[in-house]
């Protein structure tokens, strides 16, 4: 585990014995907290709380960037999704290397947006959030309360479920529709969310999971909860 300075050069660290002090230095907003097989609820929101997916070409980049960053820096993505201002992901690093991929992600991200568009300057707004989902204060109930979230971000939104008709494996932006159809990138870990609900990782385990969304899709339809709204 380690407490990672962002801005602060491997020199005037060691020049200022910051590397001798991380253990002690008190957890402050530009501290990012970084173990091997952390779990992190990741999360980040359009500048001034613009969209920043406005075309389907803006969505397959971020997913095409997401798959290229979990490849570079090993990292497993549980459950994610798209809406329109905002994106969420459930996110394993087998190595404590998040702040070097997100800074590498994000700034692809922000390029291609731009580079589509002609323009310069912020995509996002100011920093990405990084809950730790298993800390030493979270039990294993906070994964599937997470997973859950993340999955229920467009029926909450009013976009599926509910009156809509639309069933949330319908919904292309997330995960979900992988777990429901059996059909998950290499990037994409299903196992782990499958297990934490103790179902199946066959086809019966599938239908049982995407029957229970719907339920509960049903439940959250009302829902102004959760950490970007």
């Amino acid at each position: 585990m380690r407490l990672h300075i962002e801005g602060v050069s491997p020199c005037k660290r060691a020049l200022t014995g910051l590397d001798f002090f991380d253990s002690f230095i008190p957890i402050a907003r530009n501290l990012r907290y970084e173990a091997a097989r952390a779990l992190y609820h990741v999360m980040a929101r359009g500048d001034g709380g613009r969209e920043v997916f406005e075309e389907n070409k803006d969505r397959y980049d971020w997913l095409d960037r997401l798959g290229e960053v979990c490849g570079k820096y090993g990292w497993r993505v549980h459950a994610w999704v798209q809406m329109g201002n905002h994106f969420h992901i459930l996110l394993e690093t087998p190595e404590p290397n998040l702040v070097a991929g997100m800074k590498w992600f994000m700034g692809v991200v922000s390029q291609g947006w731009n580079r589509r568009r002609g323009r310069r300057g912020h995509v996002f707004q100011g920093r990405y959030k990084a809950v730790v989902v298993n800390g030493e204060d979270a039990d294993g109930s906070y994964f599937k309360i997470v997973a859950d979230y993340i999955h229920l971000n467009p029926v909450r939104s009013g976009w599926v479920g509910g009156e809509t008709g639309k069933h949330l494996k319908t919904w292309r932006w997330s995960g979900f529709g992988a777990y429901a159809r059996g059909e998950a990138p290499g990037w994409l870990e299903t196992g782990r969310v499958l297990r934490a609900f103790q179902l199946a990782e066959g086809g019966r385990g599938r239908a049982r999971a995407a029957r229970l969304r719907r339920v509960f899709g049903k439940a959250a339809k009302g829902s102004r909860g959760g950490l970007l709204r």
